[in-house]
């Protein structure tokens, strides 16, 4: 039996990494991927090429034999376009996973709204999304979204408190609907701003029904936003 040399990318890129990721966990090879996706082996070669270009349409049929949206393997595509992001390790908020159920657990973040470091007025209320992908094996269930901010034991100045100065969530934990596996979900919290101006960050994680985090190691989801006063800004 004649045996073939897969041809790899001269670079080790963002989406390489991930696609190859992906095949190790699910076992299936870089041929039988390509194959599903529709494309030549060729081709899924070149789409993981950071020098080289790629259609929309080939990302979008990576995505479905992958079973992930297609957002998470452009944001990788165009990252590998930045030279300082070539060779470096996937962002952990774009894929987590965890083997403690016995099965492969993973998530990935898709997208939110709005955009982190928009700017919102004093003492106001806002939602923020996340939509996140199970692109694993488990079903997600009696799982939630917790609250990871420190709590803050101080003293402020002039009867103020920890809401002036904290980015405040209405509430510290939001229930996880079941998501099996390739499905996608929307989780969404209201926050109020605080009275000082600012920078401000808010960070939560998936928790099982016991407390424990389901990704350890992964930075979960976050939020960032900057807050202006008119006048004179408090230091």
């Amino acid at each position: 039996m004649t045996q073939h040399k897969q041809p790899c990318p001269k670079l080790m890129s963002n989406l390489g990494v991930y696609v190859r990721q992906y095949c190790s966990q699910h076992d299936v090879s870089m041929e039988r991927l390509a194959s599903n996706a529709g494309l030549a082996k060729a081709t899924l070669y070149t789409l993981l090429d950071p020098t080289k270009d790629a259609r929309m349409s080939q990302i979008i049929s990576l995505a479905r034999a992958m079973g992930v949206h297609p957002q998470i393997l452009l944001q990788m595509k165009w990252a590998d376009f930045d030279v300082g992001t070539i060779n470096a390790i996937i962002p952990k908020q774009h894929f987590t996973n965890s083997t403690h159920t016995g099965k492969l657990d993973a998530s990935a973040f898709v997208t939110e709204t709005p955009p982190d470091g928009l700017l919102i007025a004093p003492n106001t209320r806002f939602v923020k999304s996340w939509t996140i992908q199970n692109v694993g094996r488990t079903v997600w269930q009696n799982r939630f979204l917790t609250c990871q901010n420190p709590k803050a034991d101080v003293i402020y100045p002039n009867n103020q408190t920890s809401a002036d100065y904290h980015l405040t969530p209405l509430t510290n934990q939001i229930a996880i609907p079941t998501t099996h596996p390739g499905e996608c979900i929307t989780l969404s919290v209201e926050f109020i701003t605080p009275s000082v101006s600012g920078q401000y960050i808010s960070y939560w994680k998936m928790t099982d029904e016991h407390g424990n985090y389901c990704f350890h190691e992964g930075i979960g989801l976050s939020t960032l936003i900057l807050v202006q006063t008119l006048g004179v800004n408090h230091v």
